[in-house]
């Protein structure tokens, strides 16, 4: 009985997160400036100094923001970066970005900046199903205390359907269920493994529903990471309104 309330509970979290993506803007005519976009890379580097190396290479290339890294082959003791002491989880961001607040916990690394804030996390595959518990609710208070629209990144080395796996875990729907109330919404398309040695759907993005009008773009990169992990991209616009239509 337990198990059909979570999978009609997933279900239901799925069709609004779908919903959500497809939901258009207001009406009304919008400006996008050139270069008026925050954009962001995820990986896990599976503490490879190599594929570090590359991820803050490709973070120029692709001319992206913010770099979120599971599994960091290790934190700079450098303006820019920001990290959990136990070398977890980090993120980098390029100096053109004013953060205003920093913070971490178990498994997770935040910075916050005037209207966002983003989470790096990463919960190891072996740890209890405690120790995992005790990760969501580090994550559902620290997301519960800020004002502005939130991303959660990382490598939950979770499972479900909702995301693109081809089966369901306990981890995965407590994940859900803490997504849920914390009403995030999954990026992720469920198409392309971002682990696709086990061709698993790792690396997850969420964010508030605020995130979905200024999203751009979502996508698994196929470039080279030298990672077993797969690039993730994305971007928002800073959308201004112009003109808002008369009524008839």
């Amino acid at each position: 009985m337990r198990l059909c309330r979570k999978r009609r509970l997933s279900e239901k979290y799925w069709r609004r997160s779908q919903s959500l993506n497809r939901r258009k803007m207001p009406r009304g005519v919008y400006i996008h400036l050139p270069g008026n976009m925050t954009v962001f890379l995820q990986i896990n580097t599976n503490r490879s100094r190599v594929a570090q190396a590359l991820a803050l290479h490709t973070l120029k290339e692709k001319e992206a923001d913010v770099l979120c890294i599971s599994e960091p082959n290790s934190i700079p003791d450098h303006p820019g970066w920001v990290g959990r002491t136990d070398g977890k989880c980090a993120l980098y961001l390029q100096p053109n970005l004013q953060v205003l607040r920093t913070g971490s916990d178990i498994g997770i690394a935040w910075p916050e900046l005037e209207t966002l804030r983003v989470y790096s996390c990463y919960i190891s595959p072996n740890c209890r199903p405690e120790e995992f518990d005790d990760f969501l609710e580090q994550l559902h208070s620290s997301a519960s205390e800020t004002t502005t629209e939130v991303i959660v990144s990382g490598d939950f080395n979770a499972h479900s359907q909702v995301f693109g796996s081809s089966r369901r875990d306990r981890r995965g729907e407590a994940l859900l269920d803490t997504a849920q109330s914390l009403n995030l919404v999954i990026l992720n398309d469920g198409k392309t493994p971002t682990f696709p040695r086990g061709n698993s759907f790792l690396d997850l993005t969420f964010a508030t529903p605020g995130i979905i009008r200024k999203l751009k773009t979502w996508e698994v990169l196929e470039e080279e990471s030298m990672s077993d992990h797969q690039y993730v991209f994305y971007s928002l616009k800073k959308t201004e309104k112009i003109i808002q239509p008369g009524r008839s």
